[in-house]
């Protein structure tokens, strides 16, 4: 009997190393399709890549897989690809880092696929992370223990300084902010999602609160469309419980009928802008179209907060209450798959990252995860 000729995937025909040596456009755009990412970061990735080989080839007239230590560094010094020859400047922090990762891991795979040579992207990301420092910022920042303890004992105090006061309505702003701060550092929101959260979220969550408030989540998988599902730590609760409260008192008061602008049940956001307010800063006078807060208004109320808990001479912000969640949880040894969980993050490398950051802050070499590209 003739025996059945036996048939690779078109995909692993062309993700061979004698594809990547003659066609490498071809390979790649082969290769990152098998990858679990957006159809858009795909094609965000592919215009990358498209970019070195031709920079290579113009600049260098080498191949890319010829590229050596000192080739990368060149590439990430010169001109912004994406802007027009007229007005192309160097390239960002941000720009950089995109480079030099999809460079190693490319060069990555092409080890496992048999061409072995060293990677000329690995070196150099340790030497850049050194010398480019990633930016301005101060890379992953999180609040230490004594920060935290600092900022839930403010929250708390200023919560009950509060109560005392008499018509809390009138101070309605601050009862949403301090419940925007535990809601940021004791669930871990990401900023974009804080701002567009509906109440409905915060409420489930207040009604799943047992005793000591352990053991509660925020399911958010209908608004992310993923595996989004925070623990909520249980200093937080009373903080957003007490917001509920105030809420509710805010939108039957005929005295603040025009307060808050007027939302289906569906839709009445977690953390409003006053509509007489601006974007939520008392200070501001100009009305409010638009009743979501504002990132930038996020930003700034969480770090009014912080500055108020005597936490200063860091970068903080709303991303740094984040980081800190996750630390918290990296402290109580929460595994790296429910990390995931918790945070809403799609990628293992991002997991990484964090940990590291945390955990090793001084920048000591440790070994790295057999994982490919981030979400963006």
């Amino acid at each position: 009997m003739t025996p059945t000729p036996s048939y690779r995937p078109t995909t692993e025909l062309l993700d061979s190393t004698s594809t990547w040596l003659d066609s490498p456009y071809l390979a790649f755009s082969s290769w990152i399709e098998t990858l679990p990412l957006r159809p858009r970061t795909k094609g965000v990735y592919k215009s990358m890549f498209n970019r070195y080989v031709e920079w290579c080839d113009e600049t260098l007239h080498i191949k890319f897989h010829l590229t050596e230590k000192g080739h990368v560094t060149q590439f990430l010094n010169s001109v912004n690809p994406n802007l027009p020859k007229d007005r192309r400047k160097p390239m960002t922090s941000r720009q950089r880092r995109q480079y030099l990762l999809l460079i190693e891991r490319t060069f990555d795979h092409l080890s496992r696929i048999g061409l072995q040579r060293d990677n000329p992207a690995r070196q150099e990301g340790r030497d850049l992370a050194k010398k480019f420092e990633y930016g301005r910022d101060e890379g992953t920042v999180f609040l230490d223990v004594e920060e935290r303890r600092s900022l839930i004992r403010y929250a708390e105090e200023r919560l009950a300084f509060l109560d005392r006061q008499g018509d809390p309505l009138e101070k309605w702003h601050e009862y949403r902010d301090l419940a925007l701060v535990g809601t940021m550092v004791g669930a871990g929101l990401k900023v974009a999602l804080a701002g567009g959260l509906t109440l409905n979220y915060i409420e489930a969550a207040v009604r799943q609160a047992r005793g000591d408030d352990h053991g509660v989540y925020m399911d958010l998988a209908a608004i992310t469309r993923t595996a989004y599902r925070p623990l909520v730590l249980p200093f937080a609760l009373p903080l957003m419980r007490r917001w509920l409260v105030v809420y509710e008192a805010l939108r039957r008061s005929p005295e603040h009928v025009q307060t808050l602008i007027k939302l289906p049940e569906e839709k009445r956001l977690a953390f409003p802008g006053g509509r007489n307010k601006g974007f939520g800063s008392p200070k501001s006078q100009k009305p409010c179209k638009n009743p979501q807060l504002s990132a930038v208004s996020i930003f700034r109320r969480t770090k009014a907060v912080c500055e108020a808990a005597g936490i200063a001479g860091r970068r903080i912000s709303a991303q740094t209450l984040r980081n800190t969640y996750a630390a918290v949880l990296i402290e109580q040894g929460v595994p790296d798959e429910q990390l995931m969980l918790y945070l809403g993050l799609s990628s293992m490398r991002s997991i990484y990252r964090l940990r590291t950051a945390y955990l090793n802050p001084t920048g000591a070499e440790q070994p790295q995860p057999d994982t490919d590209f981030d979400q963006p």
